[in-house]
């Protein structure tokens, strides 16, 4: 599926959050629905065995007085159209396009675990502070760092890796 489609349809609801001024709280809604889909439910709405007067019931059953109104008939149009199985990745466009509206960067730590509570605050905090920026970071592991951490941020990579280390001290030794 092409991803201008999970953006176009991620830009209709911001828009609607937007003229509400109520983008945080569809953020939730959003995280809410993501949280109750399961993959047994996703088939449920996507079957075209069900009627999709049953669905809408069942749509309004469960997360009728979970969300916004505006994000209910979102939902609804998703089923509607075939595209709750696309529902994670139209989330994604949402949460990026928020993030854009509120002027918060976003990046991604790659770490080889993963960090508590207490490292993952530090770790904003600081570039945070470096960048004099709001960020909004996200988690990937990625074992094969060993240790340490690599951070993306805006297409740049800081590498505090014991990999990136290891590879450092055998370029020098190759040079030698």
């Amino acid at each position: 599926m092409d991803i201008t489609l999970f953006k176009n349809y991620a830009e209709a609801l911001l828009e609607i959050a937007l003229d509400e001024n109520k983008v945080d709280i569809y953020e939730k809604n959003l995280d809410d629905i993501e949280y109750l889909l399961s993959d047994e439910l996703t088939k449920f709405f996507d079957t075209p065995f069900v009627s999709l007067d049953n669905k809408f019931e069942i749509i309004d059953k469960y997360f009728g007085k979970l969300v916004e109104n505006y994000v209910l008939y979102f939902l609804k149009i998703l089923v509607e159209k075939s595209l709750i199985k696309y529902f994670k990745n139209i989330k994604e466009q949402f949460d990026h396009l928020a993030n854009v509206s509120k002027g918060i960067t976003e990046g991604i730590i790659y770490s080889p675990f993963e960090l508590s509570k207490d490292e993952f605050n530090k770790i904003t905090e600081v570039f945070k502070n470096k960048l004099n920026k709001n960020i909004s970071f996200k988690v990937l592991i990625q074992p094969d760092l060993i240790g340490g951490v690599r951070i993306l941020i805006e297409d740049r990579v800081y590498d505090y890796s014991v990999l990136n280390q290891i590879n450092a001290i055998k370029d020098k030794l190759l040079k030698n």
